[in-house]
């Protein structure tokens, strides 16, 4: 759901927040949004990786672009088929593969269709071992209208796969992604942007390559002991 301000459910929440005694959130995005709530503790810690056993890839990568997340409308799949649509007329060689399931799924096949893309995009279903499907895939894409901080995104880092995602609210990619060092980040719901960022990865596969190295410091930063610290640290202090 997406509430405005004015939501009465924003409302509620002005009125009962301000007793509570502190609030964690995930991004500084979050946490300006709720700037009114000025005399209580306030921390930013988003939430720690997984241990992942999937080793990064080094070397020749499949000509794929990948995605994996629930078919809803917050994921904007079909700005992704849009941008892909335009890209596969000069690499014709790619293919988009897309996991996952969800009430859209069946506006992604209908998009798929209008953008006449069906030979080179591939709907997959769900699959737990999703991250040893795609570690040797050119990229991973997210085209988000609106994240948390996608999780997607913190594992394709994890396992050095290079990323392109939407900066959605509430700036989860920002936060992780230094563009062009470790990522690329493009506007939310711009089709262009998204294909001229797929375009330099595929054109530029030493840079490509290099923001995947980086890519990999993002699980030291998100190991779950360190974020547990964080949480005792500010919950010791409340």
């Amino acid at each position: 759901l997406e509430f405005k301000p004015d939501a009465p459910e924003n409302r509620l929440k002005q009125m009962y927040f301000p007793y509570a005694d502190g609030f964690v959130f995930q991004t500084y995005e979050q946490e300006e949004f709720y700037s009114y709530l000025t005399n209580i503790k306030k921390a930013v810690i988003p939430n720690p990786i997984d241990e992942i056993d999937v080793k990064p890839f080094h070397g020749e990568r499949k000509k794929e672009i990948v995605n994996y997340c629930k078919h809803v409308k917050a994921k904007n799949i079909p700005l992704l088929i849009k941008s892909f649509a335009k890209l596969v007329k000069e690499y014709p060689e790619y293919k988009l593969v897309i996991y996952g399931d969800g009430p859209e799924r069946k506006n992604t096949e209908k998009c798929i269709v209008e953008q006449g893309v069906q030979g080179s995009v591939i709907l997959k279903p769900y699959a737990k071992n999703v991250l040893e499907l795609v570690r040797e895939s050119t990229m991973f894409v997210s085209s988000s209208n609106r994240e948390g901080i996608s999780n997607s995104m913190l594992e394709a880092m994890a396992i050095g796969l290079p990323t392109i995602c939407t900066d959605c609210p509430a700036g989860g990619a920002r936060m992780f992604i230094d563009p062009y060092r470790n990522g690329i980040i493009v506007p939310v719901n711009d089709p262009n942007a998204l294909y001229e960022a797929m375009k330099y990865i595929i054109n530029n596969p030493d840079k490509a390559e290099n923001m995947s190295v980086n890519a990999l410091a993002i699980k030291e930063t998100l190991e779950k002991n360190k974020i547990l610290h964080q949480w005792n640290c500010f919950l010791l202090n409340l």
